[in-house]
């Protein structure tokens, strides 16, 4: 008979308390019970766990009775009219909240754009855009998913901000110009000139496509579920091209104009060939139209008819007033240290004023932030020397060049006595240092120190 008794007893308590489709169903008996009376009990008799904070649930009391009762019936009907919520998960989580719904999954973004139906079939979705023609054809590789910010720190966010750096993935270079698009949107963002971007976005999920000229694209699916940072390196890729056709129609509206203006990238100028084995940064600069030597051994230039002391050099916003060395043969400005430069032969910038011919930038390079490299070489008169290379990884970087003649050795040769015994040499030293403390602050430190000797007989 014990033994029947037990039995039916172990039975009883087990239909008291079991879950189905993620409710909790228990018996009981219960008037006007505190909230946190009402916990504990519930927590004694079943597996079941509640999370929350007991000052939410000071003023509340529990009413139920019977057996079999739905835990989320219970909770439903004794919160009404309050400010707390509930949240019941597979694993017999109760999660309590006061002022806000808990979200478990992100919404599909929707705009009169872009419409996005779920549940045509299982596992079909149907997306209709604006941006369809754009897609065609594309082929992209297997997108990685990305998840930036938090969902608890996403309740109720209205617009995340999603800020980050694309950089190349070899060097450490900051990519200016590269793009961000994103599909569901059908807007793109574009890198500063520290290769920063900027997305304002609702919360949800998003498609991603990161570009820029000579890279390899990039394609990511982002969850998100509040601001965060996400840092993009993109890897080079070689374009192949078969054809190029450029037409242009008088018609067309002209939106903008910078007459008198060219620039230079260093890749331009290593394609420039060698004179006596330097890459000369102001023969280069005689190339381009407008811009005339005024004679043999002398570096000074003449734009568009000026004189040659109306044209102002800046390496890095610093003026340099001396542009040559060894009476006009060499540029003071050593090409391994130098990414670009620009010239304005008119409409000079207001800030750039000083002169009436032209107005000479020079931008030097930032170190390598991936790996120490070094590079030099010789010449029958020059020898010159730079290295390069991180100082905290992905952080700060540096780099150094060096560049001196020995060009006594052709002085001694001359057939002119006078000449014999005359000397001329010449070296500079560049430097510069980037440190970047965080997003908002990059510092850069440059230094350049040059010296020319000579003496004539």
């Amino acid at each position: 008979m014990t033994k029947y008794l037990f039995l039916i007893i172990t039975l009883w308590i087990g239909l008291s308390s079991f879950s189905n489709n993620g409710d909790i169903y228990f018996s009981g008996y219960y008037t006007n019970v505190p909230f946190n009376t009402f916990v504990k009990d519930l927590e004694q008799k079943t597996d079941v766990k509640f999370r929350y904070l007991p000052e939410w649930v000071e003023d509340i009391t529990i009413t139920a009775s019977g057996e079999n009762l739905s835990l989320a019936t219970v909770l439903k009907n004794n919160l009404a009219g309050t400010k707390i919520f509930f949240l019941i998960d597979e694993d017999h989580n109760v999660f309590i909240t006061r002022g806000v719904h808990l979200v478990t999954e992100l919404p599909e973004y929707k705009d009169e754009n872009n419409k996005i139906k779920s549940g045509a079939g299982e596992g079909e979705t149907e997306v209709t855009s604006a941006e369809e023609s754009y897609k065609e054809g594309r082929k992209k590789s297997v997108a990685e998913t990305i998840v930036i910010g938090s969902a608890a720190s996403g309740i109720n966010q209205k617009t995340a901000v999603i800020n980050g750096r694309i950089t190349d993935k070899e060097t450490g270079e900051d990519m200016i110009g590269a793009t961000v698009y994103i599909e569901e949107l059908g807007k793109g963002y574009a890198t500063d000139f520290n290769g920063h971007y900027i997305i304002s976005l609702p919360p949800g999920k998003y498609s991603a496509i990161f570009n820029c000229l000579g890279m390899e694209e990039i394609h990511y699916n982002l969850v998100v579920y509040s601001s965060g940072q996400l840092d993009v390196e993109m890897g080079r890729k070689l374009i192949a091209i078969n054809e190029v056709t450029i037409k242009a129609n008088k018609f067309d509206n002209v939106r903008g104009l910078q007459m008198g203006y060219e620039r230079l990238s260093s890749k331009s100028i290593k394609e420039i060939p060698a004179v006596m084995g330097e890459r000369d940064l102001l023969k280069v600069a005689q190339m381009l139209p407008g811009v005339q030597n005024v004679g043999e051994g002398s570096s000074g230039f003449n734009i568009r008819g000026s004189a040659a002391d109306q044209n102002m050099f800046f390496i890095n916003k610093v003026p340099v007033y001396n542009t040559s060395h060894l009476f006009g043969f060499f540029s003071a400005f050593n090409p391994d240290i130098v990414n670009d430069f620009s010239l304005y032969k008119c409409n000079i910038p207001a800030k750039y004023g000083g002169r009436l011919a032209s107005f000479f930038d020079i931008t030097s390079r930032q170190g390598n932030k991936k790996k120490y490299t070094a590079r030099g070489g010789i010449s029958p008169i020059t020898g010159h020397i730079s290295a390069e290379g991180p100082i905290v990884k992905e952080k700060s970087s540096f780099i150094i060049s060096a560049r001196s003649t020995y060009s006594d050795w052709i002085l001694k040769k001359l057939h002119n006595a006078d000449l014999r015994k005359s000397t001329g040499s010449f070296y500079d030293l560049a430097g510069n240092v980037t440190l970047e403390a965080n997003n908002n602050n990059l510092v850069k430190i440059f230094g350049y120190y040059s010296n020319d000797m000579f003496t004539l007989a």
